[in-house]
Parts: structure tokens; C-alpha cells; sequence
């Protein structure tokens, strides 16, 4: 697609379009070198800023990466795998996206970054209650590639330095029996679009302003006495989150 200064796309849209294309068409392959700024404004017949304006998109996108004084290159895409979620499921699985992971031959590690106890943050006092409690953030990784950030609230009996003990090899359910005092099983989940803050860019190794999935959801116990809020943030590209769909059985009419 030709550059217009005609068409009704701002220059720098087309521009970003035209380069995405090239990048996704696999005509630009991954690890390859961008032409630097003002020869790409020269081939495209645009001025520098246009191209500094096409390129910031692309690289919140995860399409392409700045290195500092090397120059603009075409980023790795991890590949995606898929993580099926039932809308009939009940009892809380953590293991499954470990598991999803490993059918697909990758491999999936959890890393527990921090505990802190903390006044409860409004998403979390909404349904946990105001006061302290505990904010836990790990992270999941894919070969490597961070592919989850996740927050939890919960008030718990043990303390930072015993959560921190028990849970450094990954927080399993069974570990969640042992922090949260009972097993927990799901009371709702929601999905949303939201763009990396600086915390996110840094844990997801991804640019500040970058799409994200946030996935937040709370835990019940049995009773529904809610025990966790979580909120889980996911680079674009990086999993497929699906929920299966399964016709009516027949009930024999």
C-alpha cells in the first residue's frame, strides 16, 4: 500500500499498517534491522516524525524492539499456546495453565516476585473488605518468555516470610489451601483490554502503553465467603485464552 498524503489515514497509521504488513507477511523476519529513521522516511516519502510516531506503535505492539545505539529491529514472537477455560468449571485449577503448556512440549516455570502486607486496594476492598492483607505478585514464564502477570489480595494466617517459604517454587492449590485456610473454588471471572503500565512493561518485558488481556476474577470458599481477588495480565500474542463451547445433550424428547 502506497503512502497517500490524499488518504483519509493519518501518514503515520498508513505508514505503521504498511510496515506491520511487511513484519507479519514474514518479508521482515525476526532479528532483522530496521532501515534507521531517515532513510525510512526518505524510501516512504515521509518526514522523521511521521516514521518515530509509526515505529512507537509498532513497538507497543511487540512487533519490533529499540535497542539503544544500535538500532530498531524486528522483535521475536513467542509462540502462543492455548489455555482452555469451562464455563462450567467450579472447583479453582492453578495448575492448568502449567499444563496447557507442558501438552504443548514448553516449558512453564512461576516465579513469586513479592508479599507484602497492604491496605486493601479498591478492586480487592469491593469484595474482600477494606483493611490489611496480603498482595502477592508472580509471574509466569513460557521458555523463558513472561507470558503472565498476576496480583493477588487475600488475608491470611501466616505471615510474609512464611507465604514467601512456601510458596517459592510456585503457588499450587494445594499451597492456596495452606495460605487462604480452605479450598477455594470460582465465584466469577471477567476479561478486559487494558495498556501496560510501567510495573507491567517491566515484569512482561513488553513497552509501557502495550495491549494486555486482564483477566480478574474471586475465589470463594464452599460457602461463598470470598477469599482471593486476582488480577492476571497477559501480553497480546503471547497465549489464547478460549472457553469451549458444547452443544445440549439430548434429553430424550
Amino acid at each position: 500500500m502506497a503512502i497517500s498524503k490524499n488518504a483519509a489515514l493519518p501518514l503515520h497509521v498508513q505508514l505503521e499498517n504498511e510496515l506491520r504488513g511487511l513484519i507479519e507477511s514474514g518479508e521482515y523476519v525476526a532479528g532483522q534491522r530496521l532501515a534507521p529513521e531517515p532513510e525510512l522516511a526518505a524510501s516512504f516519502g515521509v518526514n522523521r516524525l511521521t516514521v518515530r510516531q509509526a515505529l512507537a506503535e509498532l513497538a507497543r505492539a511487540g512487533l519490533i524492539v529499540a535497542r539503544q545505539g544500535v538500532g530498531t529491529f524486528v522483535a521475536r514472537r513467542p509462540q502462543p499456546f492455548t489455555v482452555a477455560l469451562s464455563a462450567t468449571d467450579w472447583a479453582v485449577e492453578h495448575e492448568r495453565v502449567t499444563r496447557a503448556a507442558q501438552l504443548g512440549g514448553r516449558l512453564m516455570t512461576e516465579e513469586l516476585l513479592d508479599v507484602e502486607r497492604v491496605e486493601a486496594s479498591a478492586a480487592a476492598a469491593e469484595y474482600l473488605g477494606r483493611g490489611s492483607m496480603f498482595w502477592i505478585e508472580a509471574v509466569h514464564r513460557v521458555d523463558g518468555d513472561p507470558i503472565l502477570r498476576t496480583q493477588y489480595w487475600t488475608r491470611s494466617s501466616l505471615s510474609p516470610a512464611e507465604i514467601r517459604e512456601i510458596a517459592a517454587g510456585g503457588l499450587t492449590a494445594a499451597l492456596w489451601k495452606q495460605i487462604v485456610g480452605a479450598d477455594m473454588y470460582y465465584t466469577w471471572r471477567s476479561f478486559d483490554a487494558i495498556a501496560a503500565d510501567r510495573r507491567n512493561a517491566a515484569v512482561l518485558d513488553v513497552p509501557v502503553g502495550s495491549p494486555l488481556l486482564q483477566r480478574c476474577g474471586l475465589n470463594s470458599d464452599v460457602t461463598g465467603r470470598p477469599l482471593l481477588y486476582l488480577q492476571r495480565d497477559a501480553p497480546s500474542g503471547r497465549m489464547r485464552t478460549v472457553v469451549p463451547s458444547h452443544p445440549p445433550q439430548d434429553r430424550g424428547r
